[in-house]
């Protein structure tokens, strides 16, 4: 009944996982490398919940209500179909194609609760105006805006079984009103999630950046303040850049460890992140307060249910070993 939470290296990009206590897979951006799909890994490494001479193999309680779910339309051809694999619920953070490049993936493994942007016009005109591939970037928005109407609208209410997933964002306009150029906007709209399990908190903070931070952390918005307060695993903002810090974010979360997802070779990750904020984990015998991709690969962190008391314990593992060829 443990929880595995994965941060995954995709170099450019980012892309984390949540396998839930009773198995279902909860996904947050999907981004990926030329040479790794998590998506793939997930999905096909090995295919999980296929059988052997079963319609419905050896699916889960959860899994099995999700294929007969009245929004998986014809579940019996889905269920013999390939892929037979469905995420439960994905976020996509924001638009930006190095958190949605392998958005086609995700739509052949479509979830029953998928939380998006709010997007309009001028929000999409940012994200295709920022993009390196202004086509494929139009075109996989257009296919994740047109398929979310396929899924359910993932909310507090939704049911993660012995998880809490909660998610707060700014709507795009009040991210224009808060002002920069075309691409800060795309990312002040960011979904923020938060997950607790066990007595363990963690927090994704999407690529929002430090003027969006102030203005909701400055602004008597207590349920903000609430909702980043007293934090496990800290998933910095904007790939640890400086322009997503922000001191009132690290000051009210109190963050034990910050997680980043930099590529190789990034030489801007912000040294802070280290700082004195930051409270610090031992792991492997060694004093921890930043963990990246960049540096030590693929992440895992599984929390178990606590032997005594209220809050569980976590443990690391990086690299191939925390994404083996068989999970």
């Amino acid at each position: 009944m443990t929880a595995h939470f994965y941060l995954f290296n995709v170099d450019h990009g980012q892309c984390a996982a949540l396998r839930l206590p009773d198995e279902r897979w909860c996904i947050f951006d999907v981004g990926r490398s030329s040479q790794f799909s998590p998506i793939d890994w997930i999905a096909y490494n090995p295919k999980p919940y296929i059988g052997q001479g079963s319609l419905f193999g050896s699916l889960s309680p959860h899994n099995l209500f999700n294929a007969l779910s009245p929004h998986n339309q014809n579940p019996f051809s889905r269920a013999l179909s390939s892929p037979s694999f469905f995420f439960y619920k994905a976020t996509i953070s924001h638009f930006h194609g190095d958190h949605i490049n392998d958005s086609k993936k995700l739509i052949e493994h479509m979830p029953s609760y998928l939380r998006t942007v709010y997007a309009d016009n001028g929000y999409i005109n940012d994200c295709i105006g920022t993009s390196y591939d202004k086509l494929g970037s139009a075109r996989n928005i257009e296919e994740l805006i047109r398929r979310t109407s396929d899924c359910r609208r993932s909310d507090d209410n939704t049911d993660y079984g012995l998880a809490k997933i909660r998610e707060f964002s700014l709507l795009v306009d009040t991210a224009r009103r808060i002002g920069g150029d075309a691409n800060t906007r795309v990312n002040n709209a960011s979904i923020i999630t938060r997950i607790d399990v066990y007595g363990r908190s963690i927090l994704i903070c999407g690529d929002m950046e430090h003027n969006a931070w102030d203005h909701v952390l400055t602004m008597s918005r207590s349920e903000w303040r609430q909702f980043v307060g007293n934090i496990d695993i800290l998933i910095a903002p904007h790939h640890g850049h400086s322009s997503g810090f922000s001191n009132d974010l690290m000051q009210y979360a109190k963050p034990k460890i910050v997680l980043i997802s930099a590529r190789s070779r990034d030489s801007s990750v912000e040294s802070r992140y280290s700082g004195e904020l930051v409270q610090g984990l031992r792991i492997d015998g060694r004093s921890r307060k930043t963990l990246t991709t960049r540096k030590d690969g693929h992440i895992l962190a599984t929390i178990s249910p606590p032997s005594t008391g209220s809050v569980g314990s976590i443990s690391w593992q990086f690299g191939p070993d925390a994404v083996p060829l068989e999970h």
